[in-house]
Order: structure tokens, then sequence, then C-alpha cells
């Protein structure tokens, strides 16, 4: 079967762009009809078919005529491991062992096609609708396992492999839990209620309404398993939500209306309590802290190659090894395809999907292009304190657009700036 779909595809394949997604189109939407139809047998079959037919491993969107990078929702491969799992549904492992045969018998074998395999398994699976969410732990990780020792050898992947592990940094993710009346948070890091100060302060006020700050949040970094500057194990975070404020701390953020305090060594018998400003919005939430790593943004590759060595601004001790990440991931992606992919294959595989998150340290995940590390005034690139994201702040009543880091001079730790990243 699989010589085929072959014969008719490489000839397909050498005509115009617009005859292979007409090609691609159809079939995706045979397969949607019989996979909504639950025929996943003839399901498999149309997928399977996209998926040869398609050099790239991209897809078409029902309905549309332009190619579009992988998505979730559409991506062939996805459809098809899901589609084994409901054929399946009483054996997981069997279902995960039918889809592994199925990509080593009908598809062309490559590192690209058994990394998307692993990607598929590892993406943020428990909380999509699609792909594995029916899917048990047990048969994830078959697939996981699989896929790796499937997985053809590549020098110049592997080679790029090397180069991405060497960026890895840790980071600690922050999940908030209410706290309930008159409950007391276990550690000295916490969301709302009284935040830490030591004698001769002041609660903080807005430089523009003269208002005092809402407190939003209090880490003790030597609670987490990120890395962080020298001095800074404690942070407090204040901003001005006075909505009668011409700058209130929203996009763009200015300076003076937003305020990190640095402590190092904070201990109980040090605190001390100040009158905290009437009707605050932030609620009182506990943290609860787990261990986590990132990689850098594709953003922050694309900046740091795409601007001359003798810019300051960009050169910096990583730069060589996000130059030769660049060119490798390039050399191994397919026409058309964007020349990132494989490093985000290897991005997913390695640290998984940590981008929407609230998490301290670490690489910044941008989701604007526009959005870059900000520099401090000796021109080092700043180190994230900490990147807020919204969807994982909703408990404390608190959010900040999309998404907002702040940054530290691991210099001069009373110079931090707050950058918005929203789409």
């Amino acid at each position: 079967m699989r010589n085929n779909w072959g014969m008719y595809f490489v000839k397909a394949m050498k005509g115009k762009k617009e005859n292979i997604t007409a090609t691609c189109k159809d079939l995706y939407e045979k397969a949607m009809m019989a996979y909504k139809k639950s025929d996943y047998q003839k399901a498999i079959e149309f997928f399977g078919k996209v998926i040869l037919a398609d050099p790239g491993y991209r897809h078409v969107y029902p309905k549309s005529d332009t190619y579009e990078p992988m998505r979730w929702n559409g991506d062939p491969l996805s459809w098809l491991v899901t589609s084994f799992d409901f054929i399946y549904s009483k054996d997981k492992t069997e279902a995960a062992m039918a889809a592994v045969k199925y990509v080593e018998k009908h598809l062309k074998p490559s590192w690209k096609l058994y990394e998307r395999l692993a990607w598929i398994t590892k993406y943020d699976w428990q909380d999509r609708d699609s792909i594995v969410m029916s899917s048990e732990q047990k048969m994830v990780q078959y697939l996981l396992d699989k896929a790796s020792e499937l997985r053809p050898f590549d020098p110049k992947y592997e080679e790029l492999r090397s180069l991405v592990q060497q960026l890895v940094k840790p980071i600690t993710y922050i999940y908030l839990i209410p706290l309930q009346l008159q409950e007391s948070p276990e550690s000295f890091s916490y969301f709302g209620g009284d935040p830490y100060f030591e004698a001769g302060e002041q609660w903080p006020v807005c430089h523009w309404c003269k208002q005092q700050m809402e407190f939003v949040c209090q880490i003790d970094n030597r609670e987490g398993f990120h890395d962080y500057p020298d001095g800074a194990d404690l942070f407090t975070f204040f901003c001005c939500k006075n909505e009668n404020c011409e700058h209130e701390f929203s996009i763009p953020s200015t300076e003076g209306n937003f305020r990190v305090n640095i402590y190092q060594n904070p201990a109980p018998e040090k605190a001390v309590t100040l009158v905290k400003p009437k009707n605050t919005k932030v609620a009182p939430c506990r943290i609860k802290m787990e261990r986590g790593s990132t990689l850098p943004d594709q953003n922050d590759i694309y900046f740091a190659t795409s601007v001359p060595m003798q810019d300051e601004e960009f050169n910096w001790a990583e730069r060589a090894i996000l130059e030769k990440i660049y060119k490798l991931s390039a050399a191994l992606s397919d026409e058309n395809e964007a020349e990132l992919m494989p490093y985000h294959y290897l991005e997913m595989e390695i640290v998984g999907n940590h981008h929407y998150d609230t998490y301290l340290g670490g690489h910044t995940h941008w989701d604007n292009c526009m959005d870059k590390t900000p520099y401090s005034k000796e021109r080092i690139r700043m180190q994230q304190l900490i990147q807020f994201y919204e969807g994982s702040t909703f408990q404390a009543n608190i959010s900040f657009y999309e998404q907002m880091s702040l940054f530290v001079n691991q210099m001069d730790l009373k110079e931090v700036r707050a950058v918005f990243d929203h789409t």
C-alpha cells in the first residue's frame, strides 16, 4: 500500500505547490470525516496519506488553502495516534504499540517523524481536547520511550542536541493555592497578605498618583530549584493598581509604578509589620513549588543571530552556541518550514512545554516576537526573577494582560525592569 501512496504523491509534489495543498486538504477532510463517524480504521488510512504526502510534515487547516506551521488540533500525526487510542481503548499499551508499528511500516523513517511522535506525547496533553487526552499515562510513556528508541541516527541532529543541552537552565514552577480565612502561609513565599519589611522601610507609593501600591507577592528564592543572583534571597513585588492613575501598572510599563524590594539573609526576627492599604485586590494564596527547566526562546535566538557581531548588545557568551544552533536547525528543516522547528522539537523533548506557566528564574518565553531580554546599564543581559502568566495567577485575582516578567541587574540589585509581553 505504501508504494502506491509514494508513487502518487511524489508525482504530485513535482507539480505546483497548490496541487500539493489541495491534495492534503482533501485527504485531511476525508480523514476528519471518518474520525467524526468513529470509523477509525479509515481515519488512520487517510491521516497516513496526509503525512506521507506532506514532505515537511506540516498540515493544512480544514477549509484553508494555505500551509501553516504545525498546530496542535490539526496535526495529522496527532489524530493518527489518537485513532489507535480509540480502537484499542481498553489497552493503552497495545494502542501505543500499534501506532508505532504503523509508523514504522507505512511512513518514511526519519528523526523528524520520531521527534514529532515524541513531541505529541510530551505536550501539555492533560489540558488539551485532542491527541492523547483520552490516553492514560501508560500509553503516553510507552510512545515517548519507543519514539526515542526508534529514532534514526543523524550526525547533525545529534550535534544540535548536544549544543541545545548546554543551554538548559533550571526553573521553579509556582502554583497558587487559595488560603482559607485566618489561614497563614506555611513558608516565606506567597501571594497577597502581609509582605516582608525590615526596620526603617515604608510601604511603596506610586510615583505618579501618590497612592500606596498593591502588594502582589513575596518569593523566597532559597525555597526554589532555580539559579538566582547573589544577595537576592528574597524579593517582594508591589505595583500600582489604581484605576484612576494615568500610569497604572499595565502595558507599556513605566518607571515609578512598581517596586521590587530585594533582601539578603531575611529572617523572621528582622521582619516588621506595616499597615497595608485598605481594599486590597490580591487574594492571599500559598505557593506550591515544582522543579522544571527551560531553554532559550526562539525569539532570543533570532535576535542573537540577526545583528552584527560588533553590536555589544548581543555580544554575550551564549551567542556562539546560539549561532551554531540556528545554522544546524536551519540545515535540518524542510523547505518552507521555519528554520527553528527542529530546535523546537528538541525543546519540547528536553524541557517540555513550560511556556504558559508562572515560574522563577530560567529563560523567558516571549509571546510577542518584538520583545527580548532587557540589558542593564552595564550592557549585560539581565536575569529573570519571575515570569507571570495570566492563566496561572487567577487564583490570586491578579493578572498582567497576557504575560509579564521581572528582570534584575546581577551587578546592581536595585536595577529592576518589568517587561510586558503580549500578542
